[in-house]
């Protein structure tokens, strides 16, 4: 005769349950790139132009906002590695001279 079975409680099944599921966080992955959150300032046309990006790139493929403000640090920063910085008397001088950088560099429409 087999051993009387012992009666199990909820927490019982509970705790089994637990040992099959993964420990996975619920919710959205983590990005493979951690963030830190910060607070920009933009001027009503910047955040337009913010949004439309957004809005135009997030059709052809996956693309936070911050991913588009990164970008823009990212290429500023190679940018200001190529100008030397001790020719500009101003920050308006400094928009001036990186707008012609750019404008020299694109294709004309």
């Amino acid at each position: 005769m087999s051993p009387p079975k012992k009666k199990g409680t909820f927490a019982d099944l509970y705790e089994a349950e637990r040992r099959v599921r993964p420990t996975a966080r619920p919710g959205r992955p983590r990005s493979l790139r951690q963030r830190k959150q910060t607070t920009v300032y933009l001027t009503p046309e910047q955040k337009e132009t913010l949004n439309d990006l957004h809005y135009l790139w997030s059709k052809h493929f996956k693309v936070d906002r911050s991913d588009i403000v990164g970008l823009s640090i990212e290429m500023l920063a190679r940018m200001a590695e190529i100008l030397d910085l001790s020719e500009f008397q101003t920050f308006e001088s400094l928009k001036v001279q990186i707008s012609r950088n750019i404008d020299s560099g694109l294709p004309a429409r």
